[in-house]
């Protein structure tokens, strides 16, 4: 299935709750052919969705059948735009399976299984919420994410163990190995708190765009905000708001944002405003750097970009998830590590920002 057009299912995380922008609705309503207003609004909306279920699971309701309205009543005119619609209307189905998950108390799944250990439906809504429970802490308490891990282990064994169906032993064998990826983020985990505190590791880049190139000394006694990314990640381009406000907010006052990346070999679409992979061949250093410049400019990104030559920084840095800060402190030393583009990272980054920026006046008081 190609990668078209869509951002509809860029990301589970969210990175607030505001309602979708009005002018992104019309947007679409007055161009249902335009791929861009698809994603705009799509963006938007999932994004405000996705705060809203855990926070307030009847406005969530609210929105979804909105979104779904909206939807419904769009006359695309050409076949690119009638799929993305289609596409559109499925994702609203994916809401609404969240929203249920997360109004049903896990326990009662528990209590359908134990009743009826082929109950597939109460097998896969005790997993899912258990998993959306389990990963968000694999990276930031590493120790409670592992113990929780093996309850639900346990507890699945315990299901197989009584279950009468072979669909039911599959389904449980495929939820173990889907289980290997969070023991990966958990391994990630532990790997970031063992950062903290280290030494940040010298930028050797293979090259620089939307921007000039940066040298050790132009970051000394800066704070240093790596954030990375990749340009066909929707999660990453969830958190361009706050990289924005923050660098209009703290750049004067001795941050800088680096966007870390590789080479993709994407092209820029000026009448899709989107990023899309070359058909064939690859792009010149010169041609990667301008589709980046672009897409910079697209996104309203002031902050330079520093495409990596091999995996050493993301390696030293544990990246296995993007997107991924990395915020270090005026004296060089790792501050905190933070994955994904939900509300709460945003929140500790933020404040850690602050925190840093400070250290300048107080050091300079005594």
């Amino acid at each position: 299935m190609k990668r078209i057009q869509l951002l509809v299912v860029f990301s589970m995380f969210a990175i607030g709750a505001t309602q979708a922008a009005p002018d992104v609705r019309t947007d679409l309503k007055e161009n249902p052919d335009k791929i861009a207003a698809y994603n705009n609004y799509m963006r938007a909306t999932m994004t405000e969705i996705r705060g809203l279920t855990a926070k307030n699971p009847d406005v969530a309701e609210k929105r979804i059948a909105e979104m779904e309205a909206l939807l419904k009543g769009l006359k695309p005119t050409t076949q690119q735009a009638k799929t993305l619609q289609q596409r559109a209307l499925r994702s609203a189905g994916f809401l609404k399976q969240n929203l249920e998950l997360e109004r049903t108390p896990l326990a009662d799944f528990a209590k359908r299984l134990e009743a009826n250990p082929d109950d597939l439906k109460a097998l896969s809504g005790f997993y899912r919420k258990s998993s959306m429970k389990i990963s968000p802490l694999a990276r930031t308490q590493p120790d409670k994410a592992e113990k929780e891990l093996k309850a639900l282990k346990d507890f699945l064994d315990g299901v197989k163990a009584k279950a009468k169906n072979e669909a039911t032993g599959r389904q449980i064998d495929a939820f173990a190995r889907g289980m290997t990826s969070i023991e990966r983020r958990i391994d990630a985990g532990r790997k970031h708190a063992g950062l903290i505190g280290a030494n940040a590791v010298a930028l050797d880049v293979g090259s620089w765009a939307n921007g000039k190139a940066l040298e050790a000394k132009d970051l000394k006694g800066k704070v240093v905000l790596l954030d990375f990314w990749a340009i066909w990640c929707g999660p990453c381009i969830a958190t361009f708001p706050h990289l924005r406000e923050w660098q209009d907010k703290f750049s004067d006052k001795g941050l800088v944002i680096i966007g870390l990346t590789r080479k993709y070999n994407y092209t820029w679409n000026e009448d899709r405003g989107r990023a899309s992979r070359r058909a064939e061949g690859e792009n010149t250093v010169d041609e990667e750097h301008e589709m980046l410049k672009q897409f910079a400019k697209h996104h309203k990104l002031k902050h330079v970009f520093a495409v990596q030559k091999d995996r050493s920084i993301s390696d030293y840095y544990g990246v296995t998830g993007i997107p991924q800060v990395v915020l270090i402190d005026r004296q060089g030393k790792v501050r905190i590590i933070r994955v994904g583009s939900g509300e709460k990272n945003a929140h500790d980054v933020e404040a850690m920002i602050e925190k840093l920026i400070a250290q300048k006046a107080n050091v300079a008081s005594e």
